[in-house]
């Protein structure tokens, strides 16, 4: 009778652990004199939330729907950088916008191309620019909101729903959904991010300033986009790397929403920004392509089965903790089903790899199986199967076994990567 039992491989990255290691108390959070209705900081890389508040509670992006805008039209055009350049003709409906709106005072019957207006939408947030991409993409502007939809719900965006691709009436988001889409943002279009850092966007001759104010508080914020009054705030902090030995990049990403005024929320933000940045350190763990542990596996025309992550595995974790204990702190548990069968495919989830700093929990990630393993021979299919027939104590089970992470991967833990 086949049998299947949970298996915990514990390997530890670099020193061993401290006996009941104790964390340093929790981080004093930003005060927020802006009083604002929801905000959140969360790390580019790993996607932890360092910090938030009402992060999750349904709010009206109003302005900030155009962020949704933007991703949407990019995640339809993709690889195709034709499209980019193609014509779009301006109707009437999408040139006759109130006189209080941002726009780029498009004409209607006049073409303009596709990039130069999603340009126009990440600086200016116009939204006779975001009318005329939407029927230019979808055919029209309803067909796109339902692309926006579930774009929204491909990326995780639990609490959002979309009627328009400007500020309209019935539309929900959270802090925590736009945080999400700005890490996508940033993670799928990595060349049209750098859109959200001009300052001025010049269109027919005529010169709009961005009015993200947080643009004009430091050269390493990177964006992204605000409410027209700037009390509503989704911003950027990008760290680049130093050297070989210098330290890691990073990216920070915060959203603020219903500031009181324009001025308090700006500082705040900066407050956000500088806590995200002065009390958590990200970690490369693997880089992309690791391979992270040898499993056995059985009926197959191999004997082993590499199991690693074809993304770069990232944690974020309390500065003071990274000073006063290193890297040496961190440590891994790999949990599968066993025995593996084959045959297996190259991608297929294996099992999850639970991370832990100072035996404390951080993360959970996917193993998958780094190649294909095919069935084997008669033989050894045979030879297998009565294996499997034995009972886990004339099986030499073995559910824990302690061991060390290969110097190569010790070392990724300590280095910056480009991936």
């Amino acid at each position: 009778m086949h049998f299947l039992f949970r298996l915990f491989l514990i390997f530890s990255a670099g020193l061993c652990l401290l006996s009941n290691p104790v964390l340093s108390a929790g981080p004093k959070l930003p005060v927020m004199h802006a009083q604002p209705k929801a905000w959140i900081v969360i790390d580019g890389a790993s996607g932890y939330v360092m910090a938030s508040s009402s992060a999750e509670k349904e709010i009206d992006p109003g302005d900030l729907v155009q962020l949704m805008t933007l991703f949407t039209a990019l995640e339809i055009i993709g690889d195709d950088k034709e499209k980019l350049q193609a014509p779009v003709t301006i109707s009437a409906q999408d040139s006759l916008r109130p006189l209080s709106s941002r726009r780029l005072y498009l004409v209607a019957g006049e073409t303009t191309p596709l990039k130069m207006l999603l340009n126009g939408i990440a600086v200016v947030a116009a939204e006779d620019a975001s009318l005329a991409v939407a029927a230019h993409l979808a055919g029209s502007v309803e067909a796109f909101v339902e692309k926006m939809n579930a774009t929204a719900r491909a990326i995780g965006m639990t609490n959002s729903r979309f009627v328009s691709p400007i500020a309209a009436q019935n539309q929900r988001t959270s802090a925590k959904d736009l945080a999400v889409l700005a890490v996508e943002m940033h993670r799928r279009h990595p060349e049209q991010f750098s859109w959200f850092s001009q300052k001025e966007f010049v269109f027919t001759n005529h010169t709009q300033r961005n009015r993200n104010l947080m643009l004009w508080k430091g050269d390493d914020i990177t964006g992204m986009m605000s409410s027209a009054d700037s009390t509503d705030l989704i911003s950027s902090w990008h760290r680049a790397p130093i050297g070989n030995d210098g330290a890691m990049p990073r990216d920070i990403f915060a959203v603020l929403i219903g500031g009181a005024n324009a001025d308090l929320a700006t500082n705040d933000m900066l407050s956000l920004l500088k806590f995200g940045r002065l009390e958590f350190e990200t970690i490369l763990l693997f880089k992309a392509g690791s391979t992270i542990k040898k499993v056995d596996i059985l009926t197959g025309n191999r004997e082993k089965l590499e199991l690693g992550t074809f993304h770069p595995i990232w944690v974020t974790v309390r500065r003071q903790d990274i000073v006063s204990r290193g890297t040496g702190g961190f440590s891994t548990e790999l949990e599968y089903m066993a025995p593996v069968i084959a045959p297996v495919s190259e991608g297929d989830r294996i099992g999850t790899l639970h991370v832990y700093f100072r035996d404390k929990p951080v993360a959970d990630f996917e193993l998958v199986a780094m190649h294909d393993v095919g069935m084997g021979s008669f033989l050894s299919r045979f030879v297998d199967s009565v294996r499997l027939r034995i009972k886990p104590s004339q099986n030499n089970e073995m559910p824990h076994i302690p061991q060390k992470l290969e110097k190569s991967h010790n070392k990724s833990a300590l280095q910056a990567s480009d991936e």
